[in-house]
């Protein structure tokens, strides 16, 4: 086993980027140690514990393995990628293989995510719904039109309560679009990730706008008493802020993992130099 191979089985960014730089790559991709695996089958084997430990989430995990899996077989010959080790397998059966229980617990942590964030958005739909209906003064008693209808407040509420419900709406099937995935390998590297981003994306815009209806129902009432608007502002910001704050890691891990593949930068020279 080359420098390259120990490389890939340790998960060695770094020392991988270097040696795809080298003119002697081609050789050194070409090697098999004792048990006939290529560079392909280490990139099926799990990853150290150590590699993987910074990794929040067990999708994300997934994720980066299979981002490694799919980088090898990029810079690999294509009957490669069918080679047979001394056990009969050939890498993508290795990955399968290796990668069983973090797959298990890859489903099951996008499904506890999604399902309590589809709780977070089905709240928002029935408050902003209901918010829809009632809308703050009432009615004129004789042409049917809401009093305030003329009021600029007025009229930031009924974008910002749109706005709610149909974001609100769009993340709730975003999620339930994940509880039903089948969950297959190749679904963790791009298409699990983005609906979990969309999701979430929504969840907080549903959240921001349904704040930014109630401070306008509240500048709205308390027109006569502006110096009770800012405690009740304040007040109400609170549980936003902290539910932002409890989600926002998560959306921007699954960002920078999907979309920023820095570690895989490097200047490549062609296979066969």
């Amino acid at each position: 086993m080359n420098i390259f191979m120990h490389a890939i089985k340790y998960r060695q960014e770094k020392v991988y980027r270097y040696l795809c730089g080298l003119r002697s790559k081609a050789a050194m991709v070409a090697c098999v140690d004792s048990s006939e695996n290529n560079a392909l089958h280490l990139a099926g084997m799990l990853a150290p514990d150590s590699k993987l430990r910074h990794i929040p989430g067990a999708a994300l995990k997934v994720q980066r393995e299979l981002q490694w899996f799919k980088e090898i077989q990029r810079v690999m010959l294509p009957h490669d990628s069918e080679r047979k080790n001394i056990n009969m397998m050939t890498p993508r059966e290795v990955f399968t293989t290796n990668h069983k229980e973090l797959m298990i617990e890859g489903e099951k942590w996008m499904k506890e995510t999604a399902s309590f964030c589809v709780v977070a958005s089905a709240l928002v739909v029935g408050i902003m719904f209901a918010a829809a209906i009632t809308i703050p003064g009432g009615n004129d008693q004789k042409f049917g039109f809401p009093i305030f209808l003329d009021e600029q407040l007025f009229r930031v509420f009924i974008f910002s309560t749109v706005v709610s419900v149909f974001s609100s709406i769009i993340s709730v099937l975003e999620f339930l679009g994940i509880i039903t995935s089948r969950y297959a390998e190749e679904d963790f590297l791009m298409v699990l990730p983005t609906t979990m981003t969309l999701g979430v994306t929504f969840l907080l815009l549903s959240i921001a706008t349904m704040l930014m209806a109630f401070i306008a129902v509240i500048f709205i009432m308390f027109t006569e008493e502006p110096w009770i608007r800012i405690p009740i502002i304040l007040l109400s910001a609170i549980p936003v802020i902290f539910f932002a704050w409890q989600i926002f890691p998560i959306l921007s891990e699954i960002v920078i993992s999907t979309y920023y593949r820095s570690f895989f930068e490097r200047k490549d020279l062609p296979y066969y130099e």
